[in-house]
């Protein structure tokens, strides 16, 4: 299976906004702006899953059977809106040919989505929400890393810059060394896995870009996704939810996965993926405060410095040009 190519080939450069051009600034900057408000809706994933787990109390509910069933929701939210998106940007200019290898990539993107959500639920359930958030962020760390190989995408020192701010605010916001157990090390390690197939998300997803539609590639692949998800639950006898679970399941998958999905790689077309992979840094930022003001969660005085520098590397990073 070929890499899929970076931008359609025969495509003229006038048919993408060039840096120079007066409309790139705006561009980026709406692109930032998709990608921020598609990770603050990611970061509020705690409203559906905590909920999901009252409701189906005094029965527990794996991982597993939480991820099922957001991903179906997600596909068959996801699907009319891919549908529709192709069928209208093959009639506003050109694309590259979509090649068998080009919807196999797709596919193989739906695979590594469900590897990254299996991992970082383990690391959730081995770990502390912490620890496992952390080495799960490891992902920013990797695609500014790999981006000028994989993608040809320059370096930048404003992404570099912003990107330690916001490591060291998310270090700070999390404060992993505060509740240390015997699974730790496992836990890490299925977040450090996580942040490898997250990273290849960002990387597939941005060289799909220029082939098919944003809403095309956050949908057709969760196919993929809800087909290992499902051979998991298979494999691992999970008990199928009660009826409001999965109501509650569905609700989420869309307001939580579909629609942030959608957003963040219309955003990804628009700018660098070492960028957007900063920004994303928005959703544990987001998932903190969801769990001060909802949950009635602490945040330490740490976590308020923490936060400010996640917010700074934001800023940084939506006013780079």
């Amino acid at each position: 299976m070929s890499p899929p190519p970076a931008a359609p080939p025969g495509t003229s450069s006038s048919a993408r906004p060039s840096s120079s051009s007066p409309s790139a600034p705006s561009s980026a900057l709406g692109g930032s702006a998709l990608v921020v408000v598609g990770a603050s809706l990611w970061g509020c994933w705690s409203l559906c899953f905590r909920t999901a787990e009252r409701v189906a109390q005094p029965a527990s509910l794996s991982a597993v059977a939480e991820s099922v069933g957001v991903f179906a929701a997600m596909l068959v939210t996801m699907l009319p809106m891919a549908l529709w998106s192709g069928r209208r940007r093959r009639t506003r200019g050109p694309l590259a040919a979509r090649s068998p290898s080009s919807w196999a990539w797709l596919f193989a993107l739906g695979v590594s989505d469900a590897l990254n959500a299996l991992c970082f639920f383990g690391a959730m359930q081995r770990t502390s929400v912490a620890l496992a958030v952390l080495t799960h962020y490891l992902t920013p760390l990797l695609v500014a890393l790999l981006s000028p190989w994989v993608l040809r995408e320059p370096a930048k020192r404003s992404t570099w810059g912003a990107l330690a701010l916001a490591l060291a605010g998310l270090v700070l916001l999390l404060r992993p060394w505060a509740a240390l157990g015997d699974d730790d090390v496992v836990g890490a390690a299925l977040g450090a896995a996580s942040a490898v197939f997250y990273a290849a998300n960002v990387f597939v997803g941005k060289r799909l870009s220029g082939i098919f539609a944003p809403a095309e590639v956050a949908a057709w692949p969760k196919a993929s996704s809800l087909a290992v998800l499902v051979a998991a639950a298979w494999a691992t006898d999970t008990p199928l939810p009660s009826s409001s679970v999965i109501a509650v399941l569905l609700a989420g998958g869309v307001v939580f996965g579909a629609l942030p999905t959608v957003l963040f790689y219309a955003g990804l077309a628009r700018i660098a993926a070492s960028q957007a992979s900063v920004l994303t840094l928005m959703e544990p930022l987001v998932a903190v405060v969801v769990g001060v003001v909802v949950w009635g969660e602490a945040l330490h005085p740490l976590g308020v410095v923490g936060a400010v520098g996640v917010l700074g590397a934001a800023f940084v990073i939506a006013r780079a040009r």
